[in-house]
């Protein structure tokens, strides 16, 4: 899931500079998406000092927008899914089932950032929270839900700040049962009724949401 918000981008974006052989794929098709597709294709020209070494990165590219295929999750060291993308979609399920690494762009952060965390976490509030909490520290990076730096982007702040401060969707925190690397410092705000059609029950979207203990 490329997306049109900006976080699938900087997660591309971010695997590309890491040298990954990358295919991107979406529902949605070029058109859709062109000022992601623009981006990310930007990006690799950024990159490259001279022809050759554009062709070089610009070979471990693959697009494959206008749905997927079940031989791309099969042909993947990993999967990385957009948010917006349940761990219950059969793609999803198929990577799982057969053992392929499934990561989302909070998780590869979490792995990825070396100095201490704030998680913020909640149905109300959150954005507040972090907003807050990032300008009373002064030296931090805010990253994370409905900020304008997302999470892959925030790893170049990595040099310059103290700590991030981190928010966190339940979408994103879904897969943090299996991450390595929890918050220095958890914070939930408070739990209502919500996303149901994601998380199926009140149970199931509590259980997302208490991974950020984890």
């Amino acid at each position: 899931g490329l997306g049109s918000l900006g976080g699938g981008v900087a997660t591309a974006n971010w695997l590309i500079d890491e040298g990954a052989k990358l295919t991107i794929s979406d529902i949605q098709d070029a058109k859709q998406l062109a000022s992601s597709v623009k981006r990310v294709e930007e990006h690799i020209k950024r990159l490259s000092s001279d022809g050759r070494s554009y062709e070089k990165k610009r070979a471990r590219l693959t697009w494959a927008l206008g749905g997927h295929t079940k031989e791309l999750i099969d042909g993947a060291d990993m999967v990385v899914v957009n948010p917006n993308v349940s761990i219950r979609n059969p793609f999803v399920a198929r990577a799982f089932a057969k053992n392929i690494a499934v990561e989302n762009e909070g998780t590869l952060f979490y792995e990825n950032w070396k100095k201490p965390i704030i998680g913020i976490t909640g149905t109300r509030g959150k954005t507040t929270t972090a907003t807050w909490t990032h300008h009373l520290i002064g030296t931090s990076v805010l990253t994370g839900n409905a900020t304008v730096k997302p999470f892959l982007e925030a790893l170049s702040d990595s040099g310059k700040k103290s700590v991030a401060v981190t928010e966190l969707s339940s979408f994103i925190l879904e897969l943090f049962e299996q991450t390595k690397h929890a918050p220095h410092i958890a914070v939930i705000t408070n739990l209502y009724r919500d996303h149901l059609n994601r998380h199926g029950t009140m149970m199931g979207y509590a259980q997302a949401k208490a991974n950020i203990f984890l």
